[in-house]
């Protein structure tokens, strides 16, 4: 019933210990063109705005029934008005008249508009002398630099700095925007021609310090304090003038004054926080000639510089004043600028061109006319204002002020050509008008009650109405010329050239 199945028997041999057979084979696919495009992103902002719908009615010209007759008239009468016209540019019936708004309202008298009063720490003196005044490329803010000028040895005084923007805080303007002190006394500041916030200047130990006021940390950027090489006497004046670089951060270097007889131009570079003289050179005795030489001395004995003038029309004449009393005119043409670092090599070629006749004691401020590029004018220690040409070694006018006191300062304005100002050591501002009287001061302002000296004033470029004024009191104020002094007359011009014409016949102009 059961029987045992037999079947066939199947073998399946394993692949897996057998290795498999390969075969290498290439392609090529064509090559993938890849193109880059770039594009520039434009911002842009909507604001709305309404104007007011303007009715326009329709007019019609009348027709010229008969043109010709308009033609004849004019060719009859258009040779004798064009006459009459000529005759007028020609005519003087009108010169001493003026056309201006000035006539129609009352004209304000020069006073005080800002009332700057400097608060020392309590730990430093009070009432520190303003030294150095300048207003800023925008013509808004004034900053203002403290010391004293009554040094026997070392400076020992903490000084400050002090800006105000006239603009930002002008119902109180006696708080300042920047408050920064200074391990010496403040002796020159300058800002910087076109950027706001660049401030550089120059204290007793013959130190020089760049400020960025735009800065929220630390304000001094350069500083020459740990170089072996610079000024070793007090800076008293200092400068921003081109460099001839196209680079931005390059145009202007810095030129400096010091009581060594030291001219040095500074390459700064703000970014790198470097400054390096290119150029130095030394007034000595020898540059004065031996027949105006007021004392005998060595030929190579330093000349004190204690101010000095720029030329409006060319950057690159400069007047410089001495505290021996000297005066010189000096050009920096042909001058090669090459980085100097080594005190020893000061170059001694002279760059003065010409020796004007000295005043006995220091030359306190040198002021050039921003009309005429021969005309500079003086005050020191003879209490009087002397007008120079740059053609003539003697004074072509001398002003000799009621106040018997020294002129620490003066300035010629940038807006009237025949307008200075000076500041007297009895605390008095005098405003001279060449035009009106060479003689008698058009207008005298008492600045202080306590008849501290006046050390220093400074026209606003920008704003033609403003000037400053620094006294001994540490007081800085804001003064409001009247329109009077502020806009040109007619034919003002014609004044300084023909004082200067008349240079060298001194009794036809005094």
């Amino acid at each position: 019933m059961f029987s045992d199945a037999e079947t066939q028997v199947v073998d399946i041999i394993s692949r897996w210990l057998y290795s498999k057979s390969k075969d290498d084979n290439s392609t090529q696919t064509a090559n993938i063109l890849i193109t880059s495009q770039g594009c520039n992103s434009t911002e842009l902002a909507e604001v709305p705005c309404q104007t007011d719908e303007t009715i326009v009615e329709d007019k019609e010209m009348a027709e010229d029934s008969n043109p010709s007759a308009t033609l004849e008239f004019l060719l009859r009468v258009e040779p004798e008005i064009t006459k009459i016209l000529k005759q007028n540019l020609l005519s003087h019936a009108f010169d001493s008249c003026s056309l201006s708004w000035d006539n129609i309202t009352p004209d304000k008298k020069t006073g005080p508009l800002f009332t700057l009063k400097h608060k020392p720490p309590s730990d430093s003196e009070t009432d520190m002398p303003v030294t150095a005044l300048t207003w800023s490329a925008t013509g808004s803010v004034i900053a203002a630099g403290y010391g004293h000028f009554n040094h026997i040895d070392l400076c020992w005084h903490k000084s400050s700095l002090l800006t105000w923007n006239l603009d930002r805080h002008a119902s109180k303007a006696a708080d300042p925007d920047t408050s920064l002190l200074v391990d010496n006394c403040i002796m020159s500041l300058a800002f910087h021609p076109e950027r706001a916030v660049i401030l550089t200047g120059g204290v007793f130990n013959g130190n020089i310090i760049v400020w960025d006021l735009g800065r929220e940390d630390e304000h001094a950027v350069v500083s020459t304090f740990l170089l072996q090489f610079g000024h070793t006497d007090p800076v008293n004046q200092i400068q921003w003038i081109k460099s001839g670089n196209k680079s931005r951060l390059k145009q202007y270097n810095i030129l400096s004054f010091g009581g060594d007889g030291r001219i040095i131009i500074w390459e700064v570079e703000l970014v790198k926080k470097s400054i390096v003289p290119m150029f130095q050179c030394r007034l000595v005795t020898s540059c004065i000639p031996k027949n105006i030489r007021v004392k005998k001395g060595r030929a190579q004995d330093a000349l004190g510089i204690s101010y000095a003038g720029l030329s409006h029309d060319d950057s690159k004449i400069l007047i410089v004043g001495t505290e021996g009393g000297n005066v010189f005119k000096c050009s920096l043409h042909g001058i090669v600028l090459k980085e100097r670092t080594l005190l020893d090599k000061v170059i001694e070629d002279s760059i003065v061109n010409l020796a004007f006749k000295p005043i006995i004691g220091p030359i306190y401020s040198v002021s050039c006319s921003y009309f005429h590029r021969n005309i500079f004018l003086t005050c020191g220690t003879d209490a009087a204002v002397s007008i120079y040409s740059m053609l003539d070694i003697n004074p072509i006018m001398m002003i000799h002020t009621n106040s018997h006191h020294y002129l620490f300062c003066a300035e010629w304005s940038p807006f009237r050509p025949g307008v200075f100002i000076c500041g007297s050591g009895s605390g008095e501002i005098l405003i001279y008008d060449i035009c009106h009287s060479r003689h008698v001061p058009v207008d005298t302002i008492l600045t202080n009650i306590e008849k501290r000296p006046v050390y220093t004033v400074k026209f606003n470029e920008k704003r033609r109405q403003l000037v400053a004024s620094g006294d001994g009191t540490g007081t800085v104020v804001i003064w409001e010329l009247s329109s009077e002094l502020c806009n040109q007359k007619q034919n003002e011009l014609k004044v300084l050239e023909r004082l200067h014409a008349n240079a060298r016949d001194v009794s036809h102009i005094v």
